[in-house]
């Protein structure tokens, strides 16, 4: 069995529920498992997502009928957790979280295959639904209100989604073309590969020329926003890219990388060869508010472990969870303040390792071939309010995916679920 991943970087942006779950009551919390489906047959036994309580209780919500392409699209709850929701084709399925009927909205004149990413407001009074493809000038974002069902849309004018802030706002990016590549040769983007004279200078003029990004906050309603950072480059000095952490209580994390595409020419038994090279600077990020502030923001490691190479995964109170490796590369989970600090999640005294948790919860150290040196795929996946645990997942050695409870303040961990082999699914926590 394995966990689909969260937030493939760049592709879709996937919310883990928690996120926009920010100002509600922290008086309820549940861990939600939905089978990843295949056409409308899901892979599980499971009719529908099932919800788990701190108390054990199961409750099977209804099942959208969802196929391929959608079924990996992650669950986002509502602030008030009443629903959660998800996508299929150009609709936003509300599933109420007592169990009750699936609610449909729908956008008038918006076609068929809409999918990609969905948020909520603070007060959850609407939700939002944009493309995946957002760069496409002609793209739109939704934008329902729950209590009518009436829902209207408003273009991204070319613009890509980088994340929902809080307050209902969003974050979108300007991206940069990439259109040097149609410049190249098949196989060029860093292998050698034989060229023409002419295709040499084509490809020297298109990593030469102008282009502009940046970034853009869009009020929650659609009709303003205002540019943040403007950015005019050539690809052989450097532009930027930009990735953002689920947003949480102390706003959206971005990360920027400058990218660089040089042009490198050899002859090689007399052919002349082209190669352009791709560099990637190390990471910066900022810090940006509802208001669209920002600030810059660095990871500090406390007790030596090395410093995350990648954005969080995981809103949590203060900050984010985050995949953690300490200086001799075992897998940890990490809590990141709003400070940049970052500290590991334990088990009592002793750091949260594969094999700890593991034998914490009372499971099986040998049931296949390997046995503890066979766990892997230590990752935070949610964030529980009632309990105040993370909501870790890993593979143990029979390939079923473990899903449990980790205390954040360091108590017992308690197991949530024990999947049975090849399962697929989504963990959503809030």
């Amino acid at each position: 069995m394995r966990v689909v991943p969260l937030r493939p970087r760049r592709t879709l942006l996937v919310l883990p529920a928690a996120v926009l779950a920010l100002a509600a009551p922290a008086a309820r919390g549940d861990v939600l498992l939905s089978p990843v489906v295949s056409g409308v047959e899901p892979l599980t036994r499971s009719p529908g997502p099932v919800l788990i309580t701190p108390a054990g209780e199961h409750r099977t919500l209804a099942a959208p009928r969802i196929g391929d392409d959608d079924g990996y699209q992650t669950p986002v709850v509502s602030p008030d957790r009443l629903w959660v929701a998800r996508t299929f084709d150009q609709r936003t399925l509300l599933l109420p979280t007592d169990g009750g009927p699936i609610r449909t909205l729908t956008t008038p004149g918006v076609p068929r295959g809409f999918r990609g990413t969905v948020w909520w407001d603070a007060d959850a009074t609407h939700v939002f639904h944009a493309e995946l493809d957002d760069a496409d000038e002609d793209a739109v974002v939704q934008r329902c209100t729950v209590a009518t069902g009436a829902c209207a849309s408003f273009p991204t004018h070319g613009l890509e989604l980088l994340g929902p802030l809080a307050s209902g706002a969003s974050l979108w990016e300007r991206p940069v073309p990439l259109d040097v590549l149609d410049a190249l040769p098949e196989g060029a983007l860093d292998e050698w590969t034989r060229a023409s004279p002419a295709t040499v200078r084509r490809a020297r003029v298109a990593v030469r020329r102008r282009v502009s990004g940046g970034l853009t906050l869009v009020a929650p309603d659609g009709r303003s926003s205002r540019v943040l950072t403007r950015t005019r480059g050539r690809y052989a000095s450097g532009l930027d890219a930009y990735d953002a952490a689920p947003p949480a209580e102390p706003g959206l994390l971005v990360e920027r990388v400058r990218q660089t595409y040089r042009v490198r020419t050899r002859r090689r038994h007399g052919r002349l060869e082209l190669r352009v090279v791709g560099r990637d600077a190390p990471a910066r990020r900022v810090l940006i508010d509802d208001a669209g502030r920002a600030r810059p923001f660095r990871y500090r490691t406390t007790q030596g472990d090395r410093r995350p190479g990648q954005q969080p995964i995981v809103a949590a109170p203060g900050g984010w969870l985050v995949d953690l490796e300490s200086r001799h590369g075992t897998p940890l989970v990490g809590r990141v303040s709003a400070d940049g600090t970052v500290r590991r999640l334990t088990l009592g005294a002793a750091p949260l390792t594969l094999a700890g948790l593991h034998a914490a919860l009372g499971l099986p150290a040998a049931d296949a071939p390997g046995g503890v040196e066979a766990l892997d795929g230590l990752r935070p996946v949610g964030y529980e309010a009632a309990t105040g645990s993370a909501i870790v997942t890993y593979d143990d050695a029979g390939g079923h995916v473990v899903v449990a409870r980790a205390p954040l303040a360091g108590g017992a961990p308690s197991l949530v679920h024990r999947g049975e082999a090849d399962e697929l699914l989504q963990v959503t926590a809030w």
